[in-house]
């Protein structure tokens, strides 16, 4: 084979080559789109798996669709949670400042409470 038969046969294979690297990239830009996808679902499935919602009626038990509903339900009870703590808090501060007979104790044990 001669020099110029070689760079002949290499100038036709490089378009092949690049043709073969171009799908192996989309193969695996597709493989880890969908195992992103799979791997988000089993998630959601380890975290949210019976979880349903009824909307007009009709119950709706696919996670993907109702991930959003299930984020901000749980969102609100952080919130009501966080809220009846401090309210919980409150009363009982209140409580066992009434309950102290001596003034200059109570004051204490308020500016306590307070910082």
């Amino acid at each position: 084979m001669t020099t110029e038969e070689f760079n002949r046969e290499a100038a036709l294979l490089r378009p092949v080559l690049v043709a073969v690297a171009a799908a192996a990239a989309v193969a695996l830009v597709l493989c880890l789109t969908l195992y992103a996808g799979y791997h988000e679902d089993r998630a959601l499935a380890h975290l949210y798996g019976g979880s349903y919602v009824i909307v007009d009626g009709k119950r709706i038990d696919d996670l993907s669709v109702i991930r959003g509903d299930i984020e901000q339900t749980l969102t609100d009870a952080r919130r009501i949670e966080s809220r009846a703590e401090a309210g919980f808090i409150d009363g009982a501060e209140r409580d066992v400042l009434m309950n102290i007979d001596d003034p200059d104790v109570r004051r204490e044990v308020e500016q306590m409470l307070n910082e």
